[in-house]
């Protein structure tokens, strides 16, 4: 699903011109989707470098894809709590 779309199911609509035409889509709310993504990736990414020092901890550092993954997991569906 693209921006557009999930804007529109938020509830934004479109609006008229003062000419008279409509105006399909404020490509202001895409320049500012773009924002907010790059803000939670770089949020996510530094989540992610904090746990970094596990790399010399030799009780983490065999651990399966599986484990690593959950915790990447966990981080990223924190986001949307906070």
């Amino acid at each position: 699903m693209n921006i557009i779309e999930l804007a529109k199911q938020a509830g934004f609509v479109e609006y008229e011109l003062d000419d008279g035409t409509t105006e399909a889509f404020d490509k202001r709310y895409a320049k500012f989707a773009a924002l907010v993504a790059a803000h939670e990736r770089d949020a996510i990414m530094k989540s992610i470098e904090e746990l970094r020092p596990v790399e010399n901890n030799p009780l983490l550092q065999n651990k399966p894809a599986a484990f690593w993954i959950e915790n990447f997991r966990q981080i990223v569906y924190a986001r949307g709590t906070t």
